[in-house]
């Protein structure tokens, strides 16, 4: 299972590198701001980690919808609870060629995706 994970991840940083470095930045700190937004949720000590993660990507689907952010998330939201962030964080940081950081992501990742 592991290896079919780290052989998506590189998939998706293979497929990111054709995107340009503006798009990069503004579509990671989108992200950033769904999960900002998923962090403020008024029910978010009630909803599921489906429903967190339909809350996201129904804010991916309206602002980020053909974007290798979506394919990122998409692909990381399948991987174990406790390395989504850090494997999504060193995807950003790849494409970005910077540090990288969404504190919100980071507390909320790991109860946001297919599996808890």
């Amino acid at each position: 299972m592991k290896t079919f994970q780290y052989f998506t991840l590189g998939l998706v940083i293979t497929f990111m590198h054709g995107c340009s470095m503006e798009e990069k930045i503004s579509n990671f700190d989108l992200l950033c701001q769904h999960f900002q937004a998923l962090e403020q949720h008024k029910d978010l000590a009630e909803i599921s980690s489906i429903q967190r993660n339909d809350f996201i990507l129904g804010k991916i689907e309206k602002t980020l919808a053909l974007s290798d952010v979506k394919i990122a998330w998409d692909a990381l939201s399948y991987f174990a609870a406790e390395e989504r962030y850090v494997n999504f964080k060193m995807v950003a940081e790849e494409e970005l060629g910077r540090e990288w950081q969404c504190d919100a992501m980071q507390s909320l990742a790991a109860t946001t995706g297919a599996f808890e």
